[in-house]
């Protein structure tokens, strides 16, 4: 930009100062008609500067344009509901420190840009991401068998468990605010004592009878991030 400021003597002495209707006109040919952030406020000022020179109107424009659509680093918050909604402008950035995503303002929303740490999947065929998680091309995953009580939906929503003493289960790594569901395929249940979470409700208050030798397949759904969960028996007694 500076090129143009200093454009050398010949030409700063070539022409006086533009009126206040030739700088309008100019602001308006580049597109300035409306001004929608502190940057392009910034280049309108400019624009008044060198309109006194002989310049290069579609270089400046060029220029304009870069820098109106560069993202500004405007900080970190803890999560995306913690965004702020008002004073924002197109093309500010922030970091979310409780998952490394980023969020750029568009004018109306945030978008997510994604995490610091960028996984690349093809659209096709398996995908094996950090070794936990594989991806394929339909609706397809893998089953998570649970060694201890802990039923954790960041790995997963297919479970498989063997009852081989009372066991309390847990329920974790809900989305907050999400739906989410998961199925659990539960081994010789009725064995033992198995106790739910007190956030599961079940038809008319009763947790089900559970197959002593033998799989049930149990369903349990939220609406509201793991506040409330509503349990149901899909297949009993599987043989």
């Amino acid at each position: 930009m500076s090129d143009y400021i200093h454009s050398g003597s010949n030409k700063m002495n070539k022409v006086g100062a533009y009126t206040n209707e030739n700088k309008i006109l100019l602001a308006d040919k580049l597109g300035h008609a409306k001004v929608s952030s502190l940057k392009e406020e910034n280049l309108i000022n400019t624009i008044n500067t060198v309109a006194t020179h002989d310049t290069d109107i579609t270089q400046l424009k060029t220029d304009m344009n870069q820098v109106r659509g560069a993202y500004v680093y405007k900080g970190t918050v803890e999560t995306e509901y913690d965004l702020p909604l008002t004073n924002n402008h197109v093309g500010d950035v922030y970091n979310t420190s409780s998952t490394g995503i980023n969020y750029a303002w568009n004018g109306e929303s945030w978008d997510e840009l994604g995490s610091n740490d960028v996984n690349l999947v093809h659209r096709t065929g398996n995908e094996n991401i950090n070794n936990q998680k594989i991806f394929t091309e339909g609706p397809y995953g893998t089953a998570n068998a649970v060694t201890t009580s802990e039923l954790n939906l960041s790995n997963g929503c297919v479970f498989t468990k063997t009852i081989t003493a009372n066991t309390t289960f847990i329920i974790t790594g809900v989305p907050i605010s999400k739906v989410a569901t998961f199925n659990l395929l539960l081994t010789n249940g009725g064995a033992y004592i198995v106790t739910w979470p007190a956030s599961v409700k079940w038809a008319e208050g009763i947790p089900p009878d559970l197959t002593v030798s033998g799989i049930d397949v149990l369903t349990f759904l939220t609406p509201d991030g793991g506040v409330t969960w509503y349990g149901t028996i899909a297949l009993a007694g599987a043989a």
